[in-house]
């Protein structure tokens, strides 16, 4: 599909905010206590343009932490659903960076590939995505420094860049693209060294990424089975078995679920939880698979950085870098991958 690119000044992206918010239910980067979250808006004075990335991705927007499922009366053996909980609005989320546009694409494999998950596809239908590429990179990103990643990526429906005097607007799809013909009067032309700027600053920042995080080779060598069963154990022993990394993650589908009885009710939820717990991955009899937390470490980074990638087609980590910043214990995915690069030497035999 072609693109169609526009130019948007600051003054006037604020406009366009202002529309949107009159047409959809906007969610976008809002300040709260000196820290970044994705919340619901009700104009432009409740965003801010200027950060690196929110704390939480925009995931639980479409995959709740906790959500109802469904209710059974146990009377009639009849379920019941709340059509007012399971309402579609029209939603659009600005300001998602490529890290997390990423990882919306691959959670989106994962609830519509062998059987597709209504409870997902309610929520997330009818969604406009908004990338705003990045201009900056906190210490922890890593996301150019992953074989084969790029600050690109595909599945926006508009995507913004910064220029010295506004932004490069870009629409992808049907709905971006309408977007940009309700509001035409807030645009203005494109001209070439527009997009050699933008073409020099995503360069550089993607240098810069890999020049702080240079992981390529490590994560090769991880891909490969180059680590050994030991070096696994030796990491995991920092693990706090909070689940943080987790729960922060905005490409992780685990989750499990629970009844809830209540008079007459039977409610069931479905709630998010952690490949590094030990029952995750307990069976019948108490056998586990996994029954160490050296190996549901090796898991956990093997399905991250390899096994999601190879079913998917789709980056299993997109380097945001978040578990890094919440991990007790020091041994988010930037912090495990330089780890096995200063002990490359030792760490780096096969199994």
């Amino acid at each position: 599909m072609k693109l169609q690119i526009k130019k948007i000044s600051r003054e006037n992206l604020f406009k366009l905010i202002d529309s949107l918010c009159s047409e959809f239910e906007v969610i976008a980067p809002v300040k709260t206590g000196g820290d970044i979250f994705f919340n619901h808006i009700k104009n432009s004075s409740d965003i801010t343009l200027d950060y690196i990335n929110a704390v939480e991705s925009p995931k639980r927007f479409f995959f709740p932490q906790i959500e109802l499922m469904f209710k059974m009366d146990l009377n009639e053996l009849k379920t019941l659903v709340d059509k007012e909980e399971r309402k579609t609005r029209k939603k659009l989320i600005f300001g998602i960076r490529t890290c997390d546009l990423k990882a919306i694409n691959g959670v989106d494999r994962f609830f519509s590939g062998e059987r597709t998950d209504s409870y997902y596809q309610k929520l997330r239908q009818n969604t406009v995505v908004v990338n705003f590429l990045c201009n900056e990179c906190a210490p922890e990103c890593f996301c150019t420094a992953i074989p084969g990643e790029t600050l690109y990526c595909d599945g926006y429906d508009l995507r913004l860049s910064g220029l010295e005097d506004g932004y490069l607007i870009e629409a992808e799809t049907e709905a971006g693209k309408e977007i940009l013909k309700k509001n035409r009067l807030l645009f203005s032309e494109t001209e070439k060294r527009d997009f050699k700027l933008r073409e020099e600053n995503v360069k550089i920042l993607e240098e810069k990424i890999k020049r702080n995080n240079p992981f390529a080779k490590t994560i090769e060598n991880l891909r490969k089975g180059k680590v050994s069963s030991k070096a696994w154990e030796n990491i995991a022993l920092s693990c706090q078995d909070c689940g943080g990394c987790c729960y922060v993650c905005p490409v992780c589908t685990c989750y499990n679920t629970i009844e809830d009885f209540e008079n007459e009710l039977i409610k069931r939820y479905r709630y998010w939880d952690s490949c590094l717990f030990s029952g995750f991955s307990r069976m019948v009899h108490a056998y586990n698979p996994i029954p160490t937390p050296g190996e549901r470490l090796k898991y956990r980074f093997m399905h991250r950085l390899k096994y999601f990638e190879e079913r998917y087609s789709s980056a299993g980590c997109t380097g945001c870098g978040r578990c890094d910043v919440v991990c007790l214990g020091d041994i988010g995915t930037g912090a495990v991958l330089m780890k096995i690069k200063n002990k490359e030497p030792k760490c780096s035999r096969s199994l």
